[in-house]
């Protein structure tokens, strides 16, 4: 899977669109598109700011699809996708724990 590709993914996986996602990291709605998009290699302050604005390790966002970088067997294939699957069900997770936490502040608030 390349950066862009994880990048979407991982954006749609905790519910973020892009546009609010581009306004939160100080880029335009399309360029953040490019990057999604694979038309646009993002440079590395980009990836570290990314990953500190989606609050993951910068090489989660460098997961590669292992199918097309090697020979390697069925169970392998399955079990890294596993891991690929757990890893961003355990952001979305995280980012809808923040998320409630701050609109349960927001209430208290009122």
């Amino acid at each position: 899977m390349s950066i862009g590709k994880t990048v979407k993914l991982l954006r749609i996986a905790i519910g973020i669109k892009q546009r609010s996602l581009a306004k939160r990291m100080g880029v335009t709605p399309n360029y953040l598109s490019l990057v999604e998009g694979e038309k646009r290699e993002p440079s590395l302050i980009f990836l570290k700011l990314l990953s500190r604005k989606l609050n993951v390790p910068i090489g989660f966002l460098f997961l590669e699809d292992i199918e097309g970088s090697r020979k390697i067997g069925q169970r392998e294939k399955e079990l890294y996708q596993k891991i690929k699957d757990l890893l961003f069900e355990v952001q979305r997770i995280k980012f809808s724990n923040r998320k409630s936490k701050g609109l349960h502040k927001t209430r208290n608030h009122v």
